[in-house]
């Protein structure tokens, strides 16, 4: 094995400049020209899960993705109750993503009003008509995982009944009729 002689000092100067050299590198070769950025729109997504609706940002109309259905509810990740927003997949029921509610005054900085209609909320949550994102709706980090607790492989969805003695491990699935029955 072969040992440089260099002290500590010169170590620190050559990362420092190897560094500085790095940065400038990249920064300079990745800057695109202002008219190459002023020219091109914005390129549609490739992957991910499709949006609700489109507002346009200059004019503020709203176009709805029908494929997409929203509904405003109640987080029941803790005892607080925030608003969410649920974003259901049209075709197969599945949960695409939650988001803060705008009508709730828990998630919002300036709740929309309960009577607003659906566009208002879109509208409030985007940069429309130069006016910012004045409602947007919140959640906390327990109310973001809520999209993890229904999308659980594992998770129970229909009442178990033991099949064996305590402590087995055994369940049979029952209806709900039967829970009740059973329980009251």
């Amino acid at each position: 094995m072969v040992q440089a002689n260099m002290d500590r000092r010169t170590f620190v100067e050559a990362l420092g400049a190897l560094g500085a050299l790095s940065i400038a590198g990249v920064g300079i070769g990745s800057q695109p020209s202002v008219a190459v950025a002023a020219e091109s729109a914005f390129p549609p997504p490739q992957t991910g899960k499709p949006v609700e609706a489109k507002v346009d940002p200059k004019t503020g109309d709203v176009s709805v993705n029908e494929d997409v259905i929203v509904r405003y509810s109640g987080c029941v990740g803790c005892y607080q109750s925030c608003g969410n927003r649920i974003k259901l997949d049209r075709a197969t029921g599945r949960v695409l993503g939650v988001g803060g509610n705008p009508y709730n005054p828990s998630g919002a900085v300036k709740p929309l009003p309960f009577e607003a209609p659906l566009e208002e909320a879109y509208r409030s949550m985007s940069y429309a008509n130069g006016a910012g994102n004045l409602t947007r709706g919140t959640i906390c980090g327990r109310g973001n995982g809520t999209l993890d607790a229904v999308s659980q492989p594992g998770r129970i969805t229909t009442p178990l009944k033991r099949a064996g003695k305590r402590g087995e491990g055994k369940w049979k699935p029952i209806g709900w009729d039967q829970l009740l029955k059973e329980v009251s």
